[in-house]
């Protein structure tokens, strides 16, 4: 794969991938890229016939298959989410501007894409006894501004400096829902309600030490409560007592307090290294 540009090929460094996966894939198209200017010649080599590896899909035809999409299973991007959309923008405008096909159905990448913020889980803690699985919809996530895949910040630019209070913010948008949310007679209501408050005061603050302390300490506290609550054992009765309303939101709150207390451990009681 890829053409050298600009120099030889006993010029360039030979460069063999192992995989078609989004990954290998991903290397070979940036790698060959023009702005390489022939560095590098690529070789990938795959099993089988199809890229993709694990993500790779197709369709089965059989009517009697209801004509489906196949594939592997559930893909998460996680940390790869920025660099995956850079790379998919950057393919179709490279290939709008070397092969343009006005009949084809996807001319930019939006065509293809759409946002969706609806996240819902599957959760065995339904009816019953085992429990049965039921569905868990989490609440919208709130939207950021641009689109999957713009440029990166180079560290210390102001937009980059920037995102900290954003990030602040969305801590404090999260402890707010939580609180709001917690009866008063749940089992760890007390020491959440304490740690939510204790963070509050510690990102309004500015990252003082002696604040931030306070708030990891009550932190921890609440994500021993909260642990302790979800170790024990479910209900027989789990979701018609209400116990599946506590237990979601023990799991929600663990997240949430782990997040926090890594943000006050690692970011404002570094200061400006955090």
């Amino acid at each position: 794969m890829g053409e050298p540009h600009g120099q030889s090929i006993d010029a360039a460094k030979r460069v063999v991938i192992l995989g078609g996966g989004p990954a290998g894939v991903a290397a070979a198209y940036w790698l060959s890229a023009p702005e390489q200017n022939g560095k590098y010649t690529v070789s990938l080599y795959t099993q089988g016939w199809r890229l993709g590896g694990k993500c790779a899909s197709g369709r089965n035809f059989d009517p009697d298959m209801g004509s489906r999409i196949e594939e592997h299973g559930l893909h998460v991007l996680m940390g790869c989410y920025q660099n995956a959309f850079a790379t998919l923008r950057n393919c179709y405008a490279a290939w709008r501007e070397l092969k343009p096909d006005p009949n084809n159905y996807f001319q930019v990448w939006t065509d293809a894409f759409l946002p969706l913020s609806d996240i819902t889980l599957m959760a065995q803690d339904g009816p019953g006894y085992p429990p049965a699985w039921s569905p868990w919809r989490m609440p919208d996530p709130p939207p950021r501004p641009g689109y999957p895949g713009d440029g990166p910040l180079a560290p210390g630019s102001p937009a980059d400096v920037a995102i900290a209070p954003v990030v602040g913010g969305y801590l404090l948008s999260m402890a707010a829902s939580i609180k709001a949310q917690t009866p008063a007679d749940a089992p760890y209501a007390t020491s959440l309600k304490n740690a939510l408050d204790k963070l509050d005061d510690a990102i309004k603050a500015g990252g003082l030490a002696d604040t931030s302390n306070l708030a990891l300490k009550a932190l921890q506290v609440a994500q021993g409560d909260v642990g302790s609550f979800l170790e024990g054992p479910a209900s027989p009765t789990l979701a018609e007592s209400g116990g599946q309303f506590l237990r979601r939101l023990a799991i929600l709150a663990g997240l949430g307090l782990a997040i926090s207390a890594g943000w006050v451990k690692d970011i404002l009681l570094q200061g400006p290294k955090g």
